[in-house]
């Protein structure tokens, strides 16, 4: 599965990083995580079987998976589906099926079972998906960033996610992404923002590269000062004013207290 490597460049003693995402946030990743709709079904045609499915086409593998349940949702009313969906068997490889309220983002079921009960903070006020699930149609809508892997101990990964909203209930599900040569463009971005700071300044580098408008593709940029305290981190905002070796050196050894990028930057991954 896919680790993510980070670029880690110094200019006039402020560190900045990028984090690849995935193919679209590319993220994916515009302002929001990128939400691409996808073309309706014909009215009459029925939800493909999973068998039915290209096994290389992971969109539509996924996309099929939630019109199935949808479906068994259809057939079977609300107690059976959550029944269902809280069992780990109802996977499908790495696909599962996440179901919420539309109003609260209660998970309902989940394979996933600690999960059921809690809010989906991503898609509350604050989060990253905020305001996806009300933008959705009747077509679903895709959404790109990153999410945990619980089959990878809950690390966070690139993936794909597919959504469709029916009878205030949200059927999602999700495939991970595995991105290829993501060095090179990784460090293209982190040098794109070495020059827009050195073009605007750093007030201005700051304002942009936390908002939303600087996901490019995949790519987000987090930077820090020479102190290592967080100046920009548009993906997980309330960490910005807080030391990055408090936030990284209980889970990632690589950064810690005594690293430092160089002029030159650093790949760690």
């Amino acid at each position: 599965m896919f680790s993510a490597h980070f670029d880690c460049m110094r200019k006039a003693a402020v560190y900045v990083a990028a984090i690849g995402l995935i193919a679209v946030l590319g993220a994916a990743c515009a302002v929001q995580p990128v939400a691409v709709p996808a073309p309706p079904a014909a009215p009459d045609e029925e939800a493909p079987t999973l068998a039915e499915v290209p096994e290389d086409d992971d969109d539509a593998l996924t996309r099929a998976f939630v019109e199935n349940a949808i479906a068994y949702y259809k057939e079977n009313g609300l107690e059976a589906t959550i029944e269902r969906y809280s069992d780990p068997s109802s996977r499908e490889g790495e696909r599962q099926l996440d179901l919420l309220d539309a109003e609260t983002y209660v998970v309902l079921a989940s394979p996933v079972n600690h999960l059921i009960g809690n809010m989906f903070d991503s898609h509350a006020p604050g989060g990253p998906f905020h305001g996806e699930i009300e933008k959705t149609g009747e077509e679903g809508r895709w959404l790109d960033g990153l999410i945990p892997n619980h089959a990878a101990g809950g690390q966070l990964e690139p993936a794909r996610i597919f959504i469709m909203v029916l009878d205030g209930l949200v059927f999602r599900a999700r495939h991970f992404v595995v991105i290829e040569n993501v060095a090179d463009t990784t460090k293209e971005y982190v040098n794109r923002a070495i020059r827009y700071y050195d073009d605007n300044g750093l007030d201005a580098t700051i304002a942009y590269y936390n908002s939303r408008e600087s996901f490019d593709g995949q790519f987000y940029l987090f930077m820090m000062d020479e102190n290592d305290i967080y100046l920009v981190h548009p993906f997980l905002p309330d960490l910005i004013g807080t030391d990055i070796k408090a936030v990284t050196s209980s889970d990632n050894p690589q950064l810690g207290p005594g690293d430092s990028a160089g002029d030159r930057g650093r790949n760690l991954g």
